[in-house]
């Protein structure tokens, strides 16, 4: 004998959408993949994650940058929620495959619209977003948009290959609390006025950044220490600045130890830290990290960095392990190191 009642629904489709809601909220903490899942299982479950499914995304690639617009614009505001976020100026890869990455090369002709799709990105989500990396190509592009972010917490800026862009910086980064440069792109300009935007900054971290700006001078600015030209005045008087509690910083050697001019720069800004690190040895925020083997326009590091954001999203410490620092002969023969880590 045949039933002729309707299919029972799912113990979760018996949920109230708001416990729904809460269940997804707390599932959708990747890179967006459990979102995209979620609106395929049924109406009631799509509907029900309209809220949260993109609470955190990690997107790639021109064509993925431009698609993530539509659907941002297409949604009500109040559904419009993203908590997390991970851009990228290229596809990235689920493990590390160097020689299948699209480098910069091959994506030039794309520079402006991956730009344009950004900052329309950012620009619909400021409102919400609590961490943010962006894993960037930038020529004479700002290097993080005029974007006002009320509730940004952590901050993670990869700048890639190409010359040091112009000077542009949101009007204020009030709940900022960590932030990261990465690359040589970044000016010393750049980089001071994206801190002192921050008035609640706690963490520092550059890595490779020596490339693109001169780190001790930069680090004299915020913690009000005098410079050469000014050894009589007072820290206080120098920098207004809230101080940061812990500065991370990593070294990252050229790719090519042949090219002569790049090398030379990058020793003598291992020797001008060597310096800064022994006149403010007491200085207990200020951690040296190994030199990684590989320079931030690699591809392998675009992996690292979709990597860091997922370990922060899960509550891990990112980039901000600080397990690999040096003691202080080490960072004192730090010139003997890169023969052997770069």
């Amino acid at each position: 004998m045949f039933s002729t009642s309707r299919p029972r629904r799912t113990s979760l489709q018996n949920c109230p959408p708001e416990i729904c809601e809460r269940i997804f909220s707390f599932a959708c903490q990747d890179d967006g993949s459990t979102g995209r899942s979620l609106s395929l299982v049924s109406r009631y479950i799509r509907d029900a994650s309209e809220t949260t499914r993109y609470r955190s995304v990690a997107v790639g690639g021109p064509d993925q940058l431009a698609a993530f617009v539509v659907i941002l614009q297409t949604r009500k505001p109040a559904h419009r929620v993203v908590q997390h976020l991970f851009l990228s100026y290229c596809a990235l890869p689920k493990k590390i495959q160097p020689k299948k990455i699209t480098f910069l090369a091959t994506l030039t002709r794309h520079i402006p619209e991956i730009h344009n799709a950004t900052t329309a990105i950012l620009e619909l989500v400021s409102s919400t977003l609590e961490t943010l990396t962006l894993f960037m190509v930038h020529d004479r592009h700002s290097l993080f948009p005029p974007v006002n972010f009320p509730v940004l917490v952590e901050l993670t800026i990869y700048s890639q290959n190409g010359v040091q862009s112009a000077q542009s910086t949101p009007n204020t980064l009030p709940s900022l609390r960590r932030l990261h440069i990465a690359g040589g792109t970044a000016s010393f300009d750049q980089a001071f006025a994206l801190i002192s935007a921050a008035p609640t900054l706690t963490h520092l971290r550059f890595t490779g950044a020596e490339h693109g700006l001169h780190i001790p001078s930069l680090l004299r600015k915020v913690l009000g220490y005098p410079t050469p030209q000014t050894t009589n005045s007072s820290p206080q008087s120098l920098s207004p600045l809230p101080k940061p509690q812990t500065i991370l910083i990593q070294h990252a050697p050229p790719a090519f130890h042949s090219a002569g001019l790049a090398f030379g720069n990058y020793c003598l800004q291992l020797t001008s830290c060597q310096e800064f690190v022994r006149d403010h040895r007491g200085d207990e925020r200020i951690f040296i990290l190994t030199p990684i083997s590989y320079t931030v326009r690699e591809g392998v590091s675009q992996v690292e960095a979709r990597s860091f954001w997922l370990s922060r999203l899960h509550g891990g410490q990112g980039c901000w392990d600080e397990r690999s620092r040096l003691t202080f002969s080490q960072v004192t023969a730090l010139n003997y190191l890169i023969a052997y880590v770069g």
